[in-house]
């Protein structure tokens, strides 16, 4: 069935057809086709692909607490695998995801022992990082 035409550049040999609202799923069989007035000339299928995006929230770690914990939303949570800590750019930590509340928890207790130290989170979906974002430590030294 035809949804929409498309705007024809003629001298790039380019097409655009704005699609918003009309592709909504993946799985979706999505195919373009040429016309000359009402005879279709040619048709080819479009992949269609989702794109991810996630936000990750990591609150002030306080040197000595024992968990750095935070938020994290995203447009495919189920690609989420895990949570981890990492000091100085390696992963020292494998955190708990409560997938109900989108928060983590990661031991942290021993692991974080400097205010110098680069605290960051990441998210994961197998061994692919999704997001990656700083911690702040905060010293417990009034």
């Amino acid at each position: 069935t035809v949804v929409k035409n498309g705007a024809l550049n003629t001298t790039a040999k380019t097409f655009q057809i704005y699609a918003s609202g009309l592709v909504t799923s993946a799985n979706q069989k999505v195919e373009v086709a040429l016309f000359n007035g009402t005879v279709e000339l040619k048709r080819a299928p479009v992949t269609v692909s989702v794109k991810k995006e996630y936000s990750l929230t990591a609150s002030p770690y306080q040197m000595g607490s024992p968990s750095v914990t935070g938020s994290y939303s995203g447009t495919d949570l189920s690609a989420i695998t895990k949570v981890v800590l990492l000091v100085n750019g390696t992963v020292v930590k494998n955190g708990a995801l409560n997938t109900t509340a989108k928060t983590f928890q990661i031991y942290a207790s021993g692991l974080v022992t400097s205010t110098n130290q680069k605290v960051e989170v990441a998210l994961f979906s197998g061994s692919t990082e999704l997001k990656r974002v700083p911690v702040s430590v905060v010293s417990n030294h009034h």
